[in-house]
């Protein structure tokens, strides 16, 4: 399909908030418990519908030299959404050492967790509305100062 005049307004419209855009990435290792440096942080605000929520995502990178294939890879830890505050309270309280009860604490947390060493565990879920990855942060290993 050739690209209408239409469409490209439509693109034109979209250029700079396309060009600042964050690149998600679906990719997931298999399920396991894997190290992983956290290498970047990003938040954001979404609408789902008429509902408004925050969201806050962490990038980590794989350690596991003993395989390859893996070794270095990138993927996203979360995405953290103040619409499902349990799986955020977790990272959250995870990476502070300590329980978390104040939700404000989210983008200071996370944030700082860049440079970080954690154990995340990975484990994929099916139900009636599909199948779903999810990524654990279960430990914090060590800081890495240079990585941040």
């Amino acid at each position: 399909m050739s690209m209408t005049s239409e469409m490209g307004n439509i693109l034109e419209q979209v250029a700079d908030e396309f060009a600042n855009a964050e690149v998600f990435n679906e990719w997931k290792p298999p399920d396991g418990e894997y190290t992983t440096l956290i290498v970047a942080y990003s938040d954001g605000v979404s609408t789902r519908g008429s509902n408004k929520y925050a969201w806050w995502t962490l990038t980590g990178r794989l350690l596991c030299p003993s395989d390859p294939e893996l070794d270095q890879k990138e993927y996203t830890i979360g995405p953290y959404r103040s619409s499902a505050v349990g799986f955020l309270k977790g990272a959250m309280s995870v990476l502070a050492g300590e329980k978390v009860n104040d939700v404000k604490r989210a983008e200071p947390l996370l944030s700082a967790a860049v440079g970080k060493i954690v154990n995340v565990r990975v484990r994929t879920t099916e139900n009636e509305r599909g199948t779903y990855t999810n990524t654990t942060i279960t430990a914090v290993v060590e800081d890495v100062p240079e990585a941040k």
